[in-house]
């Protein structure tokens, strides 16, 4: 997570609400939010697309949330640094599940492509663009779209993925660990999405409690 842009939970129990916010230069926030709760304990695949007016979320391969600015909006910039499972603008919230599959894409996934990570774990649609940051999370926090935007572990521990893999996935736990993604400050396009597998531990007590 970051400060102008970043997929959170707002855990206030008995929901877990998952919600996509973009906050463009000079204009006000907001968030897409899932019609769709999460289910604690198991594995959620989450996407936000980005086109400059409209924000959207989707859960498990389905349009879940959208907001429409209305009017196209200046650029993202990333002003801060950018997080896999802290949020830096606020520094106590912490992941405390899994993550798995992180990636990140210089413009919109189609409904099609997203329908298509979300039924196989992979792609049937092979896209035209690979992603510009692509995190396995394979044991480590190398990037493996060939654009070496590699993180820095801090303290995440590898973990099965949601298909049984031993050390296919990265489990944090939602007091200091995150993964530190600097080689993507300054990150800067007119579209993009964000994608993941995500596994929650933990309801909150309320608030967005945890972020990636």
């Amino acid at each position: 997570g970051g400060e102008t842009y970043g997929m959170f939970i707002n855990s206030t129990p008995p929901n877990m609400v998952p919600l996509f916010t973009v906050h463009p230069n000079g204009s006000i926030q907001e968030n897409a939010y899932s019609s769709e709760n999460l289910i604690q304990d198991e594995w959620h695949h989450l996407v936000g697309t980005w086109d400059r007016q409209i924000v959207k979320i989707y859960m498990d391969g389905t349009l879940r949330g959208e907001h429409d600015y209305g009017s196209e909006q200046p650029l993202l910039y990333n002003m801060i640094d950018l997080k896999i499972a802290r949020n830096e603008a606020e520094a106590r919230r912490y992941l405390d599940g899994c993550l798995d599959d992180v990636m990140l894409f210089d413009r919109v996934l189609s409904p099609a492509e997203i329908d298509s990570m979300y039924h196989i774990g992979d792609w049937d649609i092979i896209p035209t663009d690979a992603p510009f940051a692509y995190y396995p999370l394979d044991g480590d926090a190398n990037d493996a779209s060939g654009h070496g935007n590699h993180g820095v572990n801090s303290g995440a521990q590898p973990t099965v993925d949601r298909f049984g893999n031993p050390n296919s996935a990265m489990l944090f736990n939602g007091s200091s660990d995150f993964i530190d993604l600097d080689a993507l400050d300054g990150f800067s396009v007119p579209n993009f999405s964000l994608s993941g597998w995500f596994n929650s531990f933990t309801m909150g007590t309320g608030s967005e409690s945890s972020d990636w």
